[in-house]
């Protein structure tokens, strides 16, 4: 409690889980602790719908083309269906907000509606992360 990192993440209130572990190596114990926030479980479905209520949250109209915006997601690039004026892809941790990137190019109104698909994340580590399009038109 005597190091100010050291407390501020004991205290957080937004860190929820933690790691533990200790070795010995001869004579000597060394000891680790790891913060998190666990990170929910959500089907594409939950993880579109989250994504659009935010879009909606800024004046944007939730299109029907769920098909188009997944396969999209699944694509390096370019986009399915519908040409749309933008598209952003991301992946995050956190679908609780939109990446600011997203706000920036919502910010001058020039978007009506949006479609949002989501797939599944390269496995690529053992963080849970969410892949996300957004096709703006």
């Amino acid at each position: 409690m005597n190091s100010a990192p050291h407390r501020a993440n004991l205290l957080d209130r937004e860190l929820n889980a933690i790691g533990i572990s200790v070795v010995q190596s001869g004579n000597m114990l060394f000891a680790v602790e790891d913060f998190s926030v666990t990170v929910p479980s959500a089907s594409l479905e939950e993880q579109e719908q989250q994504v659009a209520s935010q879009l909606a949250a800024r004046g944007l109209r939730d299109i029907t083309s769920t098909a188009d915006a997944r396969r999209t997601c699944e694509l390096d690039r370019g986009y399915a269906g519908q040409r749309p004026s933008t598209v952003v892809r991301y992946e995050t941790a956190d679908l609780r907000q939109l990446p600011d990137d997203v706000d920036r190019r919502l910010y001058n109104g020039q978007f009506r509606s949006a479609a949002v698909g989501a797939c599944e994340a390269a496995p690529a580590s053992d963080f849970t992360r969410f892949r996300i399009a957004i096709l703006l038109f």
